[in-house]
């Protein structure tokens, strides 16, 4: 029997925005809107899918779950009140957040209310395959977009939308809940909607969680909702790349009275030492080229813009056939790299020996890049979802 409990109204009061429980089991489903208070278009999207999931809509088989990210921010309307939610996902953060200990400022509290949330969906479930899944919107026009960890558990996700699939993001931000659950071998998708205020937003958004519903098996594939959600995505994606790879990254500070140039949009592209913006130090220019990725139109957030380049569909089956092969057991064999000898899962690179293609090799094996440590560049083994036992 389906069961469902109601969502909120407009405004986000409760952290569990809503819940629906198919008939039958199967997977789980666990999507965080508002994880930044000035993303308004999430808290709709999933409302909908409740509300549709609610009356039988479309017959579901697993559960889905909503939740509010950063209640307080989503209540001033800003995109954070004392640090960036979206930032504090570290092992040291999650640790003092699951503690006894007061919390340090609004957002940790925040992460606390979350975690325990998630903590005992993860309990109830821990013999179901589980996705947890960002909505979030950007303060620049463009395209939406979608991001994952590298994993192949993980792109036979993303591949079920048709919007452009960005690799990378996780390398470029510390402090994620895509690094942080890619630690702990847990699938998270990330979706970005389009613009904040935009009302395409919060339909793109809604569109992509069906085709996610409907590419896991929660949702029949073939029902007419999806086909048209899908083709509504198709062609808010037209001419934007398939899949895309995170360059570069431009962090910026309050100190530096980041301003964007007008104009600017998801995956325009750029030339090397084009004008981008203006900061107390002066001009910022493209270091390369490129296309341009979420540019900063508001006033808070470390990220000014980022860079990406195009990835032909075929190199990730080539890394698939070599992910599969193993081939990553060779790569100390090679001169300069070295088995972390405390952590077995790192690799440690002497960048003045192993020169030539080191992160690309790495990548197709299944490689993630970490800060570099004394001097040298360190790559983590990615660690796969584990498949469902029941």
């Amino acid at each position: 029997m389906t069961t469902a409990s109601a969502p909120t109204g407009d405004a986000v009061r409760d952290r569990l925005i809503g819940r629906v429980d198919g008939k039958q089991p199967g997977p789980v489903v666990v999507v965080i809107a508002g994880i930044h208070g000035n993303e308004p278009a999430g808290p709709i999207a999933v409302r909908r899918i409740l509300e549709s999931l609610a009356v039988g809509a479309l017959p579901l088989t697993g559960t889905f779950v909503a939740l509010a990210g950063n209640l307080a921010a989503l209540h001033l309307g800003r995109r954070f009140v004392d640090r960036d939610l979206a930032r504090l996902w570290t092992p040291a953060e999650v640790e003092r957040a699951r503690g006894n200990e007061q919390p340090s400022c609004v957002e940790q509290a925040e992460l606390r209310g979350l975690l325990h949330e998630i903590d005992a969906i993860l309990g109830e479930f821990a013999d179901r395959d589980l996705l947890l899944v960002e909505l979030h919107s950007t303060s620049g026009p463009g395209v939406p977009f979608q991001a994952i960890n590298d994993t192949l558990h993980d792109r036979a996700i993303a591949f079920a939308s048709p919007i452009p699939l960005i690799l990378g993001i996780e390398e470029s931000i510390r402090g994620s809940m895509l690094d942080y659950m890619e630690r702990q071998g847990r699938s998270v998708l990330v979706i970005e909607g389009g613009q904040h205020e935009a009302p395409e937003t919060a339909d793109n958004l809604e569109s992509a969680l069906w085709t996610v519903l409907s590419g896991i098996g929660a949702v029949p594939a073939d029902s007419a909702v999806v086909e048209a959600k899908a083709e509504r995505l198709r062609k808010a994606a037209e001419g934007a790349p398939v899949i895309a790879e995170v360059t570069y990254r431009h962090n910026i500070t309050p100190d530096d009275h980041f301003e964007m140039l007008p104009g600017f949009r998801h995956f325009q592209a750029v030339r090397r030492g084009e004008l981008l913006a203006e900061d107390v130090r002066g001009p910022v220019r493209a270091p390369m080229g490129g296309l341009l990725l979420m540019p900063r139109y508001q006033g808070l957030g470390s990220d000014g813009f980022f860079i990406t380049r195009p990835v032909r569909k075929g190199w990730l089956s080539l890394s698939a056939v070599l992910r599969w092969l193993r081939v990553d057991r060779a790569l100390t064999w090679l001169p300069g790299v070295r088995r972390d000898p405390i952590r077995p899962r790192h690799v440690l690179v002497d960048p003045s020996i192993a020169r030539f293609l080191v992160v690309p090799i790495f990548h197709l094996c299944g490689y993630r890049r970490l800060s570099p440590r004394d001097g040298r560049i360190v790559f983590a083994r990615r660690i796969e979802a584990p498949e469902p036992t029941a």
